[in-house]
């Protein structure tokens, strides 16, 4: 293999990585990152070698923030190795996605006497889409059940960048990708046959379009309404970090009553309290009286508390979501999607006694929640159906297209942001979100640990304090 074509596959595994790190100004690196693997694929043959390659360099750049968070949260000085392992490992699918759409080429081409662009740009156009739905829905299916990862699709970065917000709004995410992977084989082709005047001509529409873009307002694709409720006026927003680091529940308690105390005082019209995932971490439905340190003392009746932490009942331990108002749980949701090896062990892995003390010193796992219809009735007409993290960015498509339910105005996602050290990893969350919010149609209350943000379904986003 030449020295060239290693240099294209590197190049376009860096690209991805670059848009995905820094989207705000380098968003439009998700357009022509499959430029250089497509076209080498018009030139010259390439297989699984290439594609493991691709794999590595993505793999590994794009994981390396989860280094530091196994050094901080997992048992064990081998457990920083666990993220170049699990490089290695979707480095071989990247390889089959390049096996495939060659082999695909190969048996199509037996019937023609000469080259075919056609077969090569519909072979790679479709196995390039395949690879990323697979990354998307059933990558990490060796940990026991089809789990997928979210925070490398290409469509992340170009949330940032308000034309790609329409045609989101406007297509859907399946068919912007399959948009962007066009595009991307078209300029290939371009570049190929060397009409280079064709892609001056479209560089420069796409600078006159950005220029454009951050001077003028595009329209949106979809007609949102006008909502009288003023979302970030009347939401409040707690960081519990502080209240952490107490081992006790009723100085944790106390902590968070402080931090009602200064919110008050910033936002004295607040109706809605939230606060993420894991937020209090003892199970608040064993410690009742600590509810009254806060209405008793700070709380109205009326207003609303949403707070993420562990529910037990009869020897199960729940990650959960309460709903408290004046006073008392009016509603508890429990986590249904569990973050493997982190929240519970999969069956097959449960021998490993390496695995099930990675995240946990005892043997305290969370149990499965039951899956059904909740929805939190909130004040000024507000019903929101309730995830917690893994139940947002790894549940299934099925479950994923609930989210367009009419039944509830808004999904309210708790998120534990907390746990990755790396902004960029925080970001990418914080984008998917608002990725599902265009694709689904539908607005999200996301709270994390140093931000909470109502994403409406057109894109526009409005910090809560």
């Amino acid at each position: 293999m030449g020295i060239k074509k290693w240099q294209y596959i590197e190049f376009s595994a860096i690209l991805l990585n670059v848009s995905l790190i820094f989207p705000k100004i380098l968003y439009f690196l998700g357009f022509i990152f499959l430029i250089p693997i497509f076209y080498i694929a018009l030139k010259e043959h390439v297989a699984f070698k290439e594609g493991f390659l691709w794999g590595v360099i993505f793999f590994s750049i794009h994981f390396f923030g989860y280094i530091f968070l196994f050094k901080n949260e997992a048992n064990g000085y081998l457990s920083v190795l666990i993220p170049i392992g699990l490089a290695l490992y979707c480095a071989l699918y990247a390889g089959l996605w390049f096996f495939f759409a060659s082999c695909t080429v190969s048996f199509f081409e037996m019937f023609f006497a000469h080259k075919n662009t056609i077969i090569i740009v519909l072979a790679w156009s479709l196995w390039t889409y395949l690879y990323f739905a697979w990354v998307r829905y059933g990558i990490f299916w060796i940990f026991g059940e089809f789990v997928g990862y979210p925070f490398c699709s290409p469509l992340l970065p170009l949330v940032c960048d308000s034309r790609s917000l329409y045609f989101l709004g406007l297509f859907g995410k399946s068919f912007s990708l399959v948009l962007v992977i066009l595009i991307s084989m078209v300029l290939a082709h371009f570049l190929v046959k060397k009409k280079y005047i064709t892609i001056s001509i479209f560089l420069i529409l796409f600078l006159a379009s950005n220029f454009l873009s951050k001077t003028i307002s595009i329209p949106c694709a979809i007609q949102q309404k006008k909502d009288t409720f003023n979302y970030s006026s009347y939401i409040g927003h707690l960081n519990p970090i502080r209240s952490q680091k107490y081992s006790y529940p009723l100085d944790a308690a106390q902590e968070i009553f402080y931090n009602m105390v200064d919110l008050f005082e910033k936002k004295p019209d607040t109706k809605i309290i939230v606060m993420p995932e894991s937020s209090f971490l003892f199970p608040l439905n064993k410690h009742i009286d600590l509810i009254d340190i806060w209405y008793s003392n700070i709380l109205e009746e009326k207003i609303s508390l949403l707070i993420g932490a562990p529910y037990k009942e009869k020897g199960d331990l729940f990650n959960a979501l309460y709903w408290i108002q004046g006073g008392k749980i009016r509603q508890v949701y429990k986590k249904t999607k569990l973050m493997v090896f982190a929240e519970y062990i999969p069956r097959f892995w449960q021998k490993n006694s390496y695995l099930r003390h990675l995240f946990f010193a005892s043997e305290s796992f969370f149990t499965h929640g039951k899956k059904g219809r909740i929805i939190f009735d909130l004040c000024q007409n507000i019903k929101l159906k309730p995830l917690i993290c893994s139940d947002f960015f790894l549940g299934k498509r099925k479950e994923a297209k609930l989210l367009a339910n009419k039944g509830f105005s808004a999904a309210v996602v708790l998120v534990n942001d907390h746990i990755f050290p790396m902004g960029y990893l925080k970001n990418l969350m914080f984008l998917y979100a608002k990725l599902e919010s265009i694709n689904r149609r539908k607005d999200i209350l996301y709270v994390g640990y140093y931000f909470a943000a109502w994403i409406s379904k057109d894109g526009s986003v409005s910090l809560i304090g």
